[in-house]
């Protein structure tokens, strides 16, 4: 039977900065597969180096995926990530809310879910919490019965 040797032990590990041993970047398609792009090792001056690695590794992403279908610029992506917008926050007029409500039915559905979810969870800690005081205090009136 096979025993481990330190060897066959890995410290490095994967995740959001996988560092190397090295401590070197690694910025690289994969060498056995040609459908990963490898970014790692990327630890301090990493910030520092975001936006230059993040315009290598869209050219290295382009080139990969133009020799499989033809690679467009989409004209419409907006760069920037906006957040939720606050409804109390819009305008009184009702016709910004209704189109914010069109174009983001989904996220609405799922807000509305989890607002039923939330409520239903209040419901039921309200009647936890009622049965464990009536609980406690049946227990109160028994001790100071005796």
């Amino acid at each position: 039977m096979h025993t481990l040797s330190q060897g066959d032990i890995s410290t490095y590990f994967t995740g959001v900065r996988a560092p190397t041993f090295e401590e070197d970047f690694i910025i690289e398609m994969g060498r056995k597969t040609g459908n990963i792009l490898h970014c790692a090792g990327i630890q301090s001056p990493g910030l520092t180096t975001a936006p230059a690695v993040a315009l290598d590794i869209e050219k290295m992403a382009v080139d990969y995926l133009s020799t499989l279908k033809p690679v467009e610029k989409n004209e419409n992506y907006d760069p920037i990530r906006h957040g939720p917008p606050i409804l109390r926050e819009m305008s009184e007029k009702h016709e910004e809310t209704a189109e914010y409500y069109r174009k983001n039915v989904t996220l609405v559905k799922n807000y509305e879910r989890m607002n039923d979810t939330l409520q239903t969870l209040v419901v039921n800690n309200t009647r936890a919490t009622e049965r464990l005081t009536t609980m406690i205090e049946a227990t109160i009136n028994k001790v100071i019965r005796r």
